[in-house]
């Protein structure tokens, strides 16, 4: 007698555990059936539009006003000012959209009935800067008169300091500075003196012309 009773609970067991895995099967098949019907909507729904010199706001109205698609968005991520003219002739969805949003910072996802509007992502490019050399300098050069003949013997001075060379017979020179900020002061006897900023020149010619008095 136990027997047979553990036979007939096991027989009861199996019928809810296939019972169950019946009703699972059936859920999913009618969930995916839903989705594909949503789907379906958007594949097999036709737009035809003829809109001129119109809002995004206004065109957003006329797809929800002559279909069941729903829009979905932030004011701030779509430029609803925008003006548009678009010409559909029983065209699907996506295609309308592709064109409406060509080159605009904003992107779409459609969705079963409904439309996602969200703003382009664009990676920040960063800016580009100059690289300033911030430590020392060797700079060379030749000095050399109106004319253009070299000038021997030209003291060529770091200012503010006590560092400085003198050109050699041929006008050349080279010296080591600071930094791109070093002031550089060239004088030589029946000149004017001339003062020049480094900055980040390292090929420093310079001209030198004769003192009036």
């Amino acid at each position: 007698m136990k027997k047979h009773l553990n036979g007939l609970e096991n027989s009861f067991l199996r019928i809810k555990f296939n019972l169950k895995m019946r009703l699972s099967v059936l859920f999913i098949i009618a969930f995916i059936g839903i989705s594909q019907a949503n789907n379906m909507y958007a594949q097999k729904t036709k737009i035809t539009l003829d809109l001129n010199n119109v809002t995004i706001e206004r065109f957003i109205d006329e797809i929800e006003s002559k279909t069941e698609f729903r829009f979905i968005y932030r004011t701030k991520d779509v430029e609803i000012n925008r003006t548009i003219s678009v010409k559909a002739n029983k065209e699907h969805i996506n295609a309308v959209l592709q064109r409406v949003f060509k080159n605009s910072n904003t992107t779409f996802k459609v969705l079963d009935k409904q439309i996602f509007l969200t703003r382009v992502k664009k990676d920040k490019v960063p800016e580009k800067t100059e690289k300033v050399n911030q430590g020392p300098i060797q700079v060379s050069g030749t000095v050399t008169d109106t004319s253009g003949s070299p000038l021997p013997g030209v003291t060529v001075q770091i200012a503010g300091t006590q560092k400085g060379v003198a050109t050699d017979f041929d006008g050349n020179y080279t010296i080591t500075v600071p930094g791109p900020q070093s002031v550089l002061i060239f004088t030589s006897i029946g000149f004017d003196s001339k003062e020049v900023t480094v900055g980040n020149w390292q090929v420093l010619n310079v001209t030198l012309k004769e003192a009036v008095s």
